[in-house]
This record gives C-alpha cells, structure tokens and sequence, in this order.
C-alpha cells in the first residue's frame, strides 16, 4: 500500500516527501507526477486563503493522483460533504484551484 505520514492539507507536505513546489522547481510538474502522488492544491475561494492575508496557507486542499494514461491524469478528492473524481484540468478548474505541491510517501 501506500503509506503517507497523516497531516491536515497545511502540514502534509512537511509529514512526507516534496517532490515538486510550484515556485521552486524548474520541471513541469507533469514531468513528475504519478498514480500515488497527491497534490496540494490552493483552492483560490477558500477562507483560509487570501494574496494579502499574512496567515494565508499555502494551499488548502489535497488530490490523490488516481490513474495516469498519458498526459490524461484522473484524481480523486473529498470537497465538503462531495467524494469526486475526474480529469485534473476539469477539477482544478471546478474549484477555481492551482497546483502548489507533489508529495509522495516518506519523510523530506
């Protein structure tokens, strides 16, 4: 199985190992992302997020990279009380999200 250390979406990243961050890596994130990963995900509507909030998180919401056919990446997340899956494309943009982190297991 796969076996991530549990942490809320604002401390998940620092319980497992980064792979990716939006701002600080020089690949596409496509270039690493994988059936396993998950994505932390600011989510630009949340109350927890604000540009010019100095307690902002840097994201708020997590996908668990389901499936990858391709550049055809399928994720699965809970959104309120709704269990979804989808195209990655079409859920970041039901959520008005952006991708900040991949996380695999295991610490950084």
């Amino acid at each position: 199985g796969i076996n991530y250390k549990p942490a809320d979406a604002w401390r998940f990243a620092k319980q497992n190992k980064l792979v990716w961050r939006s701002n600080k890596s020089k690949n596409n994130f496509r270039e690493v992302i994988r059936p396993g990963h998950v994505l932390g995900i600011r989510w630009g509507d949340s109350e927890h997020y604000s540009s010019h909030a100095h307690w902002s998180r840097r994201y708020t919401h997590t996908f668990f990279v389901w499936r990858r056919d391709g550049d055809k990446i399928t994720v699965v997340h809970n959104f309120g009380n709704e269990f979804r899956i989808g195209k990655l494309e079409d859920e970041l943009k039901k959520i008005n999200g952006k991708i900040i982190d991949v996380i695999e297991p295991g610490a950084e």
